[in-house]
């Protein structure tokens, strides 16, 4: 409410700083870097689009358009189009199936980020990590100080059903018309990150498919 974009970018541009935002499917963040001298600084900004972004309506069509471009190009490839049907397999009805489309990302309004905004961003789910050279206590106190207006409970998360069980293999072809290439994927669920043989699971994995060095790669 305070800060319009290019004054956002100015004020951290001008302590030689960074300052991102991200989502993914499990959580969204807000990541800054400066030297510790400007900390103070980076807070202030990182504080306001924290708790008082105003999602403008003109920015919200411009990263609209930029994501529909974006779909465009990934749509027409085959790598993108094999791993979109390979989640959905995988994950059938769970969010983790989900891929935006055309029609999905049109839908979205600005009443539905604020909406969104308020149900979640709340300081019962949120985690703060600082890393540099700073002092425990300092830091804290700093938070604290810019974060001190931040109340309210975050909506509950919703119970979500676990993605269907696959008791034989299946295999599903995409048809891309004038492709010069075929893209594939295989693959199944693995247990929970709970899961006690986790670590060696996962250390399995990459030895045979992680990256150059891995098994399939070779």
């Amino acid at each position: 409410t305070s800060r319009s974009a290019l004054e956002i970018a100015e004020s951290i541009d001008f302590v030689g700083g960074t300052l991102s935002t991200g989502a993914g499917a499990d959580a969204s963040s807000v990541n800054t870097t400066v030297l510790t001298e400007f900390l103070d600084t980076a807070l202030v900004v990182m504080s306001d689009i924290v708790l008082a972004p105003t999602f403008p309506e003109d920015e919200l069509e411009t990263e609209r358009e930029r994501t529909l471009s974006a779909l465009q190009v990934e749509l027409s490839q085959p790598s993108a189009l094999a791993a979109r049907h390979f989640r959905g397999e995988i994950y059938g009805d769970h969010p983790y199936g989900a891929s935006p489309t055309p029609e999905t990302v049109r839908a979205i309004t600005r009443a539905d980020l604020i909406a969104f905004h308020q149900a979640h961003y709340r300081p019962d789910n949120a985690l703060f990590v600082v890393a540099g050279a700073v002092d425990a206590d300092d830091v804290v106190a700093r938070l604290n100080r810019r974060f001190a207006g931040w109340s309210g409970a975050a909506a509950g998360r919703p119970r979500l059903d676990s993605p269907p069980a696959r008791a034989e293999r299946a295999i599903k072809l995409v048809h891309v018309p004038g492709s010069v290439q075929a893209a594939i994927r295989i693959g199944h669920l693995m247990p929970p990150a709970s899961h006690e043989d986790w670590v060696i699971l996962d250390v399995a994995n990459q030895i045979l498919g992680g990256g150059t060095t891995g098994w399939l790669f070779r």
